[in-house]
């Protein structure tokens, strides 16, 4: 009986390396991608024209100029605001658990790209307001934010396949 629970558990801890591999295998390739791909000013500049919209329901002099937003300072709309990295990381998670699906992807991106949205309006808003300061919303509200929602997604994706596994084996 140890000897089955033992071999249990190497399994699980061969599988757990073999996704570490794919996961640090793909950031290097995710890393690359983002060193020959400099720019994002298009994707940049939608966010903010994005973010000003929703701003001026909440702070009547906000204007933009390019990837500038002016809400009492300026603030600008820089590539991480982009989402790039938890798009990133939730590619690299799902393809290296092989968890990944087109339609998965897609609900993701679109998921991530809200949750930017919110992300600099709230960032703007709290700091423009008073409420709450630009780095502490940004260095810690929402970058653990962020993480948590990307988390969150894989994570009830991967139940979610389980699940439906499980419904294709007994039904």
């Amino acid at each position: 009986m140890d000897f089955e629970v033992e071999t249990e558990r190497q399994e699980k801890l061969l599988a757990a390396s073999k996704f570490l591999f794919r996961l640090v295998a793909l950031g290097v390739v995710f890393r690359a991608i983002i060193f020959l791909v400099p720019t994002m000013i298009p994707l940049q500049k939608a966010f903010a024209a994005a973010s000003t919209f929703l701003l001026e329901f909440l702070i009547p002099e906000v204007s933009r100029s390019g990837i500038d937003i002016m809400a009492g300072e300026w603030f600008r709309v820089t590539r991480d605001c982009t989402g790039w990295k938890s798009i990133a990381a939730l590619t690299g998670i799902s393809i290296a658990s092989k968890t990944w699906t087109k339609s998965f992807w897609i609900k993701g991106v679109l998921l991530i790209a809200g949750a930017n949205l919110l992300r600099i309006v709230t960032i703007i808003y709290l700091d423009y307001s008073g409420i709450a300061s630009f780095d502490l919303v940004h260095g810690f509200l929402w970058r653990w934010g962020l993480t948590a929602v990307v988390l969150g997604y894989w994570i009830y994706h991967v139940k979610d396949l389980d699940v439906r596994k499980k419904l294709v084996k007994t039904g």
